[in-house]
This record gives structure tokens, sequence and C-alpha cells, in this order.
């Protein structure tokens, strides 16, 4: 069956005639790049051989072979066991991913010649800068052409990301070749770079397309049953909605207050449920994360890294298996990197990336304060804010995903054990909130301490009194935005 679609796959990347829609590997445009590899290329081998680098000489002399090898297989003349030949080769670099016997030896060259550049000599000959530049083209076509296939041929979630993966090396490696060379090569580098891009953005739409793909893009837009708190009724936060709201009683009584239908006029509750959107649009930003509970201090870690690797390596794996609050010892960040917890916690990335800040509307119409601060919460099911208290009134705004929230009153702050050791605050609490075996011994007073408790949703928006305590923990993956004020 591979070897049926490797060969389909191979006629399509071979034939000059018409293909319907952006296809980045043809045999119209490999031509150009095969006739100057074929011309070229045993001239710098012959002067590699002559400077005693034969072992260069020879890998490279076998890159080029096999990518020659590969294109000229042509199905309009071609006998079919000359064609099978050609589509196992192809089927081949495939299962490898690209780095296999034809990728090997390209990318031994390529570290060859770079350490040549690196050593007191440098590039002491022209050979040398050759080989390096044929090399890199070398590993970019065949990223292409396995990524190629991949998109022809493959169904399957993680085939398409190696593709993608592959396409991004052909583009980063033909931009190598204009950055070491210059406009020289300009042709064959701008070339590839360009194809690998088209070839990334089918690969990318293909993606959308698959079920699995497409979910785990997506914030849970449904709370599921499993993960639901029990609220009591007795407990629960008021709640208005947003029309009938009297906004200077509400913030004057100090009371909390849940208010239904405050956001729906921000861009930002349909964008910012998609996580492509960040992706897309925001991905090579770098932003801080903390790894881990952070109601357990001892076991977080901070770290940095591009919004697009937090996605990958976090939120996606959230929206299709979320963190259940579950056991937790405490035993180390390793635990916490295992669940895949991690949050961009308290960010001012309205200001950091201020196109994003076109997606959050006014918030409340006639507020004559400014907000002193505002800062966005994007994390994975299973972070938790530690029970603490604002100097300031606080709007937390639910912009997508489900959070738990529990509120205390300021006269129950003397069971509620503050000035948490490891922050050095007198505004956080020690207790770990839900963590209910540890209260009786260690914290006998604060099974006492009334509080207030519920489930935010999309487009909910709750009022913090300055003062009032309260703890979080992220059901599913969720994106908050918040305002800390005076009035």
């Amino acid at each position: 069956h591979h070897r049926v679609l490797a060969q389909s796959a191979l006629s399509e990347l071979r034939s000059n005639a018409p293909i319907a829609g952006p296809h980045p590997v043809n045999g119209v445009w490999t031509v150009p790049l095969c006739v100057m590899l074929e011309e070229q290329v045993p001239m710098t081998c012959q002067a590699l051989e002559e400077a005693g680098k034969d072992e260069i000489a020879a890998s490279l002399h076998e890159a080029v072979g096999s990518v020659l090898m590969l294109l000229d297989v042509d199905p309009e003349s071609q006998t079919d066991s000359e064609l099978l030949e050609g589509g196992e080769l192809l089927e081949a670099a495939v299962h490898a991913n690209g780095r296999g016997r034809m990728g090997g030896a390209a990318s031994s060259v390529v570290l060859a010649t770079w350490e040549q550049l690196k050593s007191p000599g440098g590039w002491t000959h022209r050979c040398w800068s050759d080989s390096y530049c044929f090399a890199q083209l070398i590993s970019s076509l065949m990223s292409l052409l396995v990524g190629e296939v991949l998109a022809l041929t493959s169904q399957e979630t993680e085939d398409i990301e190696t593709g993608t993966a592959l396409a991004t090396e052909a583009v980063q490696r033909a931009d190598m070749v204009f950055v070491m060379a210059g406009t020289s090569w300009a042709e064959f580098a701008t070339t590839l770079a360009d194809r690998g891009l088209a070839l990334k953005r089918r690969l990318v739409a293909k993606a959308t397309e698959l079920g699995d793909e497409s979910r785990s893009w997506m914030i849970p837009s449904v709370l599921p049953v499993d993960l639901a708190p029990n609220i009591d009724s007795e407990r629960r936060i008021p709640r208005a909605e947003f029309a009938t709201v009297d906004w200077t009683g509400l913030i004057g009584a100090k009371q909390p207050y849940v208010i239904s239908g405050a956001l729906d006029s921000w861009p930002a509750c349909k964008k910012w449920t998609d996580l492509r959107y960040f992706a897309e649009n925001h991905g090579e930003r770098l932003v801080p994360i903390e790894i881990g509970r952070t109601e357990v201090p001892e076991s977080t870690a901070d770290a940095t890294m591009t919004i697009s690797e937090f996605i990958t390596h976090f939120l996606r794996p959230s929206n299709t298996n979320p963190t259940p609050l579950g056991p937790f010892t405490g035993t180390g960040v390793s635990e916490n990197l295992k669940a895949r917890v991690g949050y961009i916690a308290q960010h001012p990335m309205l200001d950091h990336i201020p196109a994003i800040a076109q997606d959050v509307g006014e918030l409340v119409p006639g507020l004559t304060t400014d907000a002193s601060s505002r800062n966005v919460w994007l994390g994975t099911s299973g972070t938790i804010t530690a029970l603490h208290y604002d100097a300031e009134d606080n709007f937390l705004c639910q912009v997508a995903g489900y959070k738990y929230l529990r509120l205390y009153s300021p006269t129950e702050s003397d069971l509620l054990y503050p000035g948490a050791a490891a922050r050095g605050r007198v505004n956080v609490s020690r207790v770990p909130v839900e963590r209910v075996e540890t209260h009786g011994e260690v914290f006998p007073l604060f099974p006492k301490a009334k509080y207030l408790e519920i489930v935010l949703g999309p487009g909910d928006m709750v009022f913090i009194p300055q003062g009032w305590w309260h703890y979080v923990r992220a059901l599913t993956t969720s994106a908050s935005v918040n305002y800390w004020f005076t009035v």
C-alpha cells in the first residue's frame, strides 16, 4: 500500500502537466536545480579530493547522486521496474523522516564544512562554501520531497506535523544558503524557501480538516461533567445580567457578583477560543511560563518560550486530555512537567502584544476610573492560583474555558493562615484549599471559614472586591483577562 502511494506521489511530483492548486514540488521547477547540481558538484568534489578531503567529497557525491536518481525517474518514459525503484527510494526517505541515506550524507557535509568554517583557518578555498551550499540545498529539497509525500498520502496528525516541521526545515536551510553565500545563490535558495512556505500552508490547511487535530486547537466550550465541581447553592456567588447592573451600587457595596453577558462584544471571546489565532499571528513571541501548580511553590519552575511552543507542549495536550485535580505529592518540577501544567500568569500581554488588545472591549460602561493594571492569564487545565487577596478591586473576565473560583470575606482572615512563607507575602494563605487531607492537623481552623464559590464559563465576568480572598483553579484550558482598579 505504501509503495503504491509512493509511486502515485512520485508521478505527481515529476509530472510536467498542470497540477490543480498550489504544489510545492514538481518536475518543472526542480529541473534547473538538478542541472546545476549535476554540472557543478563534480568540480567541487574534485577540489575537495585535491585538498585531501576525500570523505567529505564522497558524502557530497553520494547525496547528489541519490537526489538526482530520485528526481530523474520520469513516469512517462521509464519502465515499471525503474518507477518502482524510485517509488521505493522515496518511500524509504519518508519512513526516515527525510534523514535517511540521502539526508544523512548531505547533513554530514553541512556539519563538516561548518566545523571547518569555525576552525582557525576557516574556509580557505571556495570548495568549502560551495560544498556547504550544495549540501544545504539538497537537504532543503529532500525535506520538501518528503513533506510533500506526507501531505499527499497521509491522514495521520503525526505525519502532518512531521511534514510541517520538514517544510520549516526546508525554508531555514535555504535561508542559510542565502545568509552564508549571498546573492550568487539567491535563485535556488529563494525558490526552495518559497516552496517550503507554500508546503507549510498546505499542511496547515490539511491539519484543520482532521477532526482530532482541529479539536486539539480549540479551548473547550462545554465543561465535561466529570470535571465539574459540585457547587453548593447556598454558597453560590450571586449573578446578574450585564444590561441590568447598577455599576455604581455594585462597586460601592463591595460585594462579589458574577455578571453574565459582559463580554458579548469582545472579539476575544471568539478569536481566543481557537489557539491557531495565537499560533499563526503571534506564535514567535516569547512569553514567561509558570510550570506546575503554583499552589505548591516548591514544585514550580519558571520558563520562557514562544507562544507556539507553549501551545504545542501544554495547551493542545490540555485540550484533548484535561488534567483533573488528582493526587499531588509535591515531589518536584518533573512531576508537573509530566502533567503538562503550565500558565502564562498575570502577564501584561495586552501591552506586550498590542495587537491582541484590540480583541477586548470596554470593561464597564461609564466607569470613570482607569485600570491600574490589566493582565492575561492563559494556561492549561490544572493551574492553580493560591488563596490570596489584592489591594485593589478586581474584575476577572473569563474569555474562554472554565475555572473554579472560591471567595472568602476579609472577615474570615483569621481562619485562613495568611503569610505564605515560601512567597514572603502576607496577602497569601498557606492553605492548599482543596487538599482537604491537610486541613485537620496542619490548618485546623480553615474548615470553619465561610466562603462563596462559582464555576466561571466563557463570557462571565466576576467582581472581586478589594481585600476579598480568592482561590482559582482551571478546570479546562482557560483564557482570562483581569483588571485592577481603585474607585
